[in-house]
């Protein structure tokens, strides 16, 4: 079970990756990237198939982010998420 500590531990990062952005608008992924984003996280997307997102660098994997990203949301199909 997820505490509220933790739920405010992890809000407390300055910097979050969104893991399955997508070229589709309506997606979820897009739509917690740009959440985060009016709430004035730096938010980092990952995506292998995107060169960038939001007119900003988008990343083909977690192992490329920068080092000082601290925090990661996963929003993708658990055979992709594995694979990767």
């Amino acid at each position: 079970m997820v505490s509220n500590q933790s739920i405010q531990e992890f809000l407390a990062q300055k910097k979050i990756a969104v893991a399955g952005v997508s070229r589709k608008k309506s997606k979820f992924g897009n739509t917690l990237y740009n959440e985060l984003k009016k709430k004035g996280y730096d938010v980092y997307a990952v995506n292998p198939n995107l060169k960038e997102y939001d007119d900003k660098k988008c990343y083909d994997s977690i192992m490329s982010l920068p080092d000082d990203v601290t925090a990661l949301v996963i929003n993708t199909k658990s055979d992709i998420s594995l694979a990767r």
